[in-house]
């Protein structure tokens, strides 16, 4: 997979995913879930991981994305930026933790982070490092700037749900769409 970044214990890690995961589990936030468990079981024992865990959030190999990030219990979405989580994040308003890997990814991020500004970028040189993880999640639930985002996340909320309710510019295309394909 490449990506890997050192660790707490100065080992490397071996992939993004191991490094995302150990800096989730060493930051202390509550989490659900992490959907790669058969690397989060990699990390530690079973029984050790759950320690580790505690309260703050279990480690599943699969959940409805939607249905989580709808759950109120959730203030957070680290992400990829593909466009359908993107968007799923938006109509929920979940501020993101941007982490693109390829192609459109890259500008979607961009959008999310400097232009809409509802979410935060894990800055990454040549390698993902756990800190830089820990350092987004930090400044998204953390201080002035994470509050701003929040609200800003409110307000974009507002803005898709008045496109994608009937009559909105994203309705009217697809009934479009949905015309010219009959």
């Amino acid at each position: 997979m490449g990506g890997g970044g050192r660790t707490g214990t100065g080992e490397i890690a071996s992939s993004r995913d191991e490094c995302r995961c150990r800096a989730i589990l060493s930051n202390n936030v509550p989490f659900h879930p992490i959907r790669r468990k058969d690397v989060a079981q990699e990390l530690l024992a079973p029984e050790e991981l759950q320690d580790k865990i505690g309260n703050r959030g279990r480690i599943v190999s699969w959940a409805p994305q939607q249905e989580v990030l709808k759950h109120p219990s959730v203030v957070a979405f680290l992400t990829h930026c593909g466009w359908n989580s993107t968007t799923e994040s938006m109509s929920v308003s979940v501020p993101m933790i941007c982490r693109p890997l390829i192609s459109d990814q890259m500008g979607t991020s961009r959008y999310v982070c400097d232009v809409w500004k509802v979410g935060v970028k894990v800055e990454v040189k040549k390698q993902l490092k756990r800190g830089n993880v820990q350092a987004a999640i930090t400044r998204l639930m953390e201080g002035k700037e994470g509050e701003e985002v929040r609200e800003r996340m409110k307000d974009l909320r507002h803005a898709v749900k008045k496109c994608t309710n009937e009559g909105g510019t994203s309705d009217v295309a697809l009934q479009h769409l949905v015309g010219f394909s009959a």
